[in-house]
């Protein structure tokens, strides 16, 4: 915790004066609780080569940090979709968003087809039936931030894949855990 006295305002005294003193003061705060954890070795680096990799029919899921990869309470994987692929449906019990980064693809989310590129940004709201679909000569690339031990399932009933079971069953996604 720090022991440094609050920073001045701009105006000269030491109540704070407004908005961008505050701001100032909390990102000073901040800035020391950063050097602090620094201090204890709290920062995990994940190295390229220690990524969890998993292969599906679909393509490489790519797990960045999770509870058991770099001890995050979020889970960041990097999904690279085959050329010309179409995913499984199905849905997440909790919130994703999703950030391609390479080529292109659509998302079938509900009745809404939605075509999707390197620099779109998608949130997706737990429970939306979901299909991805790839370019047919690049496929396309996102990475994919949720909660940690978020679970898929196939609310459809359709018979998906075995990374995906069918019904209201949920299964923790093995690079989210």
């Amino acid at each position: 915790m720090s022991t440094r006295k609050a920073r001045k305002s701009r105006s000269g005294s030491s109540k704070p004066g407004g908005v961008l003193d505050t701001i100032d003061n909390l990102v000073h705060y901040l800035d020391n609780d950063v050097v602090y954890l620094r201090g204890v070795n709290a920062v995990n680096v994940i190295r390229d080569a220690q990524a969890r990799r998993i292969e599906t029919p679909n393509g490489t899921m790519t797990t960045l940090a999770s509870p058991s990869q770099g001890k995050s309470g979020q889970a960041v994987w990097r999904v690279e979709a085959r050329p010309g692929m179409a995913g499984p449906v199905h849905a997440f019990d909790q919130e994703s968003v999703w950030t391609w980064i390479d080529g292109r693809g659509a998302v079938q989310a509900g009745e809404e087809r939605i075509e999707v590129a390197a620099g779109d940004t998608m949130v997706l709201p737990a429970g939306v039936v979901r299909q991805l679909f790839a370019d047919e000569e690049r496929g396309c690339t996102a990475i994919v931030a949720a909660p940690a031990g978020v679970q898929g399932y196939n609310p459809a009933g359709l018979e998906a894949c075995h990374l995906v079971p069918s019904g209201t069953i949920t299964m923790p996604l093995p690079w989210a855990e």
